[in-house]
């Protein structure tokens, strides 16, 4: 072998040597909207409900949000009062709202109170609708801005600024069908019992909740 076709074996080498054999890494796939842009949605929703329920500083349908307000005062440690002969009112809702009667004693204070919880639970609806459009193959932008538009429906926002349980019972029913849709898909057994059991919840507080979380 000559010199010179040696040293052009050797420049080979160790070229050779610099150049990295490995297969690059498969890009990650990016999830569009990300969980900042659901994050902003959900506040925005939240926003838009508080607003609209900033007037609001006392019932205004009776008996129902009467009922549910005394119920959850009594759940709190106050006092109760006779609803004989009225509704019977459910535990659900009241012990969602009870401890805005351990922060505040004032009567507007604690509506007020009541009507931001109203908000922040009643804006669950869109990133649980937008998870459930995605399971139903719809486009992430598509699928953004839908659920964000039927979050914003009125029987979804109007409720909010009452004391009743249709402010928070589509959010406890969407993620039921949610958690029963996900242990359903479930092949193995930890992911199965997580969401067997995020729906046995969510199926029991619907219940608690209204007559109508247990149809």
């Amino acid at each position: 072998m000559t010199p010179d076709r040696d040293l052009g074996m050797r420049d080979v080498d160790k070229r050779s040597e610099h150049t990295d054999t490995r297969l690059p890494r498969p890009a990650k796939p990016r999830s569009v909207p990300a969980a900042w842009s659901l994050f902003l949605g959900w506040s925005a929703q939240v926003a838009i409900r508080l607003f609209l329920g900033h007037g609001r500083g006392a019932p205004a349908a009776f008996p129902d949000e009467g009922g549910y307000l005394l119920a959850a005062r009594w759940l709190a440690g106050g006092p109760a009062a006779d609803l004989s002969g009225s509704t019977f009112y459910q535990g659900g809702y009241p012990l969602l709202i009870a401890p805005v009667f351990w922060v505040a004693h004032d009567p507007r204070t604690c509506f007020r109170l009541v009507v931001g919880i109203n908000a922040l639970a009643g804006a669950g609806v869109f990133p649980l609708g937008y998870a459930a459009l995605r399971r139903l193959r719809v486009g992430r932008a598509q699928a953004y801005a839908l659920a964000f538009a039927v979050a914003l429906l009125p029987a979804a926002v109007v409720f909010g600024g009452l004391a009743l349980t249709d402010a928070v019972l589509p959010t406890v029913v969407l993620a039921w069908l949610l958690a029963l849709h996900a242990f359903l898909r479930s092949r193995e057994v930890r992911p199965a019992i997580v969401t067997g059991s995020a729906a046995s919840l969510a199926a029991s507080y619907a219940y608690a909740t209204h007559a109508r979380g247990a149809r």
